[in-house]
């Protein structure tokens, strides 16, 4: 703003001056980062909470490609948009016998060895932002160990025939076509699983 300045001496004439001052805001770095998807709470979007991942391997048998996992890959990013920090990935816990391991730059969990006992594993990994190691969120993924498939399930028969009698509200029963007395049994096999 222009402003008069004088002075006590009248022989001095008032001069004027103007300045322009530019102020630029920055975003300050107020949230650590975001494991996505996630689901922001009540309309506040400085919370943004995730769902854990999951995902399965087999019991004595390595992937030697990143693991498939629900609902989707380890994937964080800085919630503060302007910024848009890097962020790293590390196993921070869960991780019994050092059999997984996760790249710092991508997310992607990957096996280091094989899986030899049922137990799952309940792993924590940490993004962290890299100008900011205070600025950090921890997700759960659980890996569950189950039994190679080696066969399809298959159906005992090719075709079932029923019967289902008109007005019955829905989960009613369907009944063997030629027998309205008996429930139609559909049955299926697995030479995994030959005892069952």
């Amino acid at each position: 703003q222009d402003r008069r300045v004088t002075s006590p001496d009248p022989t001095n004439t008032t001069h004027t001056a103007t300045a322009t001052i530019t102020i630029t805001i920055k975003q300050s770095d107020t949230r650590a980062p975001w494991f996505l998807p996630c689901t922001k709470l009540h309309n506040d979007t400085s919370v943004c909470i995730s769902s854990p991942y999951s995902g399965r391997v087999n019991i004595s048998e390595m992937s030697t490609e990143p693991l498939l996992l629900e609902p989707g890959p380890l994937y964080a990013v800085d919630p503060d948009y302007t910024i848009s920090d890097r962020i790293v990935y590390s196993i921070v816990g869960g991780n019994r016998d050092e059999v997984f391991s996760v790249d710092a730059d991508t997310g992607n969990l990957t096996m280091n060895k094989t899986v030899t006992s049922p137990n799952s594993f309940l792993l924590q990994v940490m993004a962290t932002q890299v100008s900011n190691i205070r600025k950090y969120s921890v997700a759960t993924v659980e890996i569950k160990v189950i039994n190679k498939s080696n066969f399809p399930p298959s159906f005992e028969k090719g075709v079932y025939n029923g019967t289902v009698f008109v007005g019955l509200p829905r989960r009613s029963f369907v009944y063997q076509a030629g027998d309205p007395s008996t429930p139609l049994v559909i049955t299926a096999m697995d030479e995994d699983f030959p005892d069952v």
